[in-house]
């Protein structure tokens, strides 16, 4: 009988506790791009609906509600995120220690044809490095995003 006591007096206690992780809270807006490649002509941006963000191992963490704003609860050990969306391109998201507030701008996909896969990933890189710090710059100074050097 004492051993009973014992075992149901532990295995409610051990139905009690729940082990909680370190977590972090991310908020942020991602917002859709529309680039113009003419110079002298501002892009446009858009508010990304139903947006999805990933962990690296692509679990889905969350998604973004109809005016492109997200609160999702990572684990603290979390370094990367993906956000997602249809016919653009995948944003890395390096997460560091002080960043909790994120704005994302998401560039359209590109699409290569005829070009090795190889080929086809360097143009897209060099594609995003050009244009990418320069979405972010108009889109500040259309006020879409509240920082001049976001989290992302």
């Amino acid at each position: 009988m004492k051993n009973l006591n014992f075992l149901l007096t532990f295995f409610i206690t051990a139905c009690c506790l729940t082990a909680n992780g370190q977590t972090k809270t991310l908020r942020g807006k991602v917002l859709l791009s529309e680039p113009s490649y003419e110079k002298g002509v501002d892009s446009e941006f858009l508010l990304a609906p139903d947006t999805k963000i990933f962990s690296e191992d692509t679990v889905e963490l969350g998604t973004s509600n109809k005016q492109g704003i997200f609160e999702i609860e990572v684990p603290e050990n979390t370094s990367k995120i993906y956000v997602a969306w249809v016919a653009y391109d995948w944003e890395t998201i390096e997460l560091s220690d002080n960043c909790e507030q994120l704005e994302i701008v998401l560039i359209p996909a590109v699409i290569y044809d005829f070009v090795s896969l190889k080929r086809a990933n360097k143009l897209n890189e060099k594609h995003r490095k050009k244009w990418l710090p320069e979405l972010y710059q108009q889109a500040f100074e259309q006020g879409y995003i509240t920082s001049e050097n976001p989290c992302r």
